[in-house]
């Protein structure tokens, strides 16, 4: 239950999981101690392996039981988001009712695709469509949006774990099953399987950030997603969410990407499907 006005100071909890031997670059370092002039901030640090979410997760969880912070926020140390970025997203909160707003990251490659989408239901290891920095900037999409605004009212909206911020006073976050195992963690779920195509033995694996969000639409976390924070994903360049660009307008790797293309197409608004 909400227990604070949406004007007042909030403390937030930062997190920062660092990988052993990651490096974090100025801007980074930057958005980390310039992230906001308005709220408290007590910045929290993990090394280790993708574990350290959880390490992380669970120690916001118990300040916010112990009423030391109302709110908790994640930054990846190859992101890079604006000055006044947790301003912004803490405004973001406020301002839709929302229990959670994580920011669009374009993946490190020239398609524009970003690490967000929907999620299928029945196939917790593939998206049934991720979005592209194109797609952001469609007039008929809020700077902040739902899975509703984007054309799948219920569905599962998948978030990127690397620049997000939600508000602890969600009781829902602190849900635990029978044996008081909290319900939305992260995990990485992984499996060996056989192909049907080739019939061999494969890998595959689920993102921590995907299953996390599956969690929070088990729990009915109330969340959006959001391009008004502007950032950098640091790689071989610097991807940015900041304008529309890529070689994909719709992720043509996904079957609900491609079936947009295909409409477009239809409707002769693309003539063709991977430069517009």
């Amino acid at each position: 239950m909400h227990i604070l006005q949406p004007d007042a100071r909030k403390q937030i909890v930062l997190g920062f999981p660092s990988p052993g031997g990651a490096c974090m670059s100025y801007e980074t370092a930057r958005a980390l101690y310039r992230g906001t002039q308005r709220h408290d901030l007590a910045l929290l640090l993990s090394v280790g392996s993708w574990d350290g979410f959880n390490n992380l997760w669970a120690s916001a969880l118990n300040l916010a039981e112990a009423g030391q912070a109302t709110h908790f926020a994640m930054l990846h140390a190859d992101i890079a988001p604006e000055e006044g970025w947790l301003d912004l997203l803490a405004d973001e909160l406020d301002r839709l009712g929302a229990d959670l707003v994580s920011v669009a990251v374009p993946l490190k490659d020239g398609r524009g695709v970003t690490s967000s989408g929907i999620g299928d239901p029945a196939d917790p290891w593939h998206p049934y469509r991720r979005f592209t920095v194109r797609e952001l900037f469609d007039s008929s999409l809020p700077e902040t949006f739902s899975a509703a605004d984007a054309g799948h009212p219920g569905g599962i909206f998948l978030h990127n774990d690397g620049c997000w911020m939600c508000d602890l006073r969600q009781e829902a976050f602190r849900s635990t099953d029978a044996e008081g195992r909290l319900i939305a963690d992260f995990h990485f779920p992984r499996e060996v399987f056989r192909d049907g195509a080739d019939g061999k033995f494969k890998v595959r694996a689920e993102s921590e950030d995907w299953y996390f969000s599956r969690k929070l639409h088990e729990l009915g976390i109330k969340s959006y997603i959001t391009r008004k924070v502007r950032l950098t994903h640091a790689g071989g360049y610097a991807f940015s969410n900041v304008l529309p660009w890529g070689t994909y307008r719709h992720d043509l790797d996904t079957p609900g990407g491609k079936a947009l293309e295909e409409a477009a197409v239809a409707r002769g608004q693309l003539s063709v499907t991977t430069d517009n």
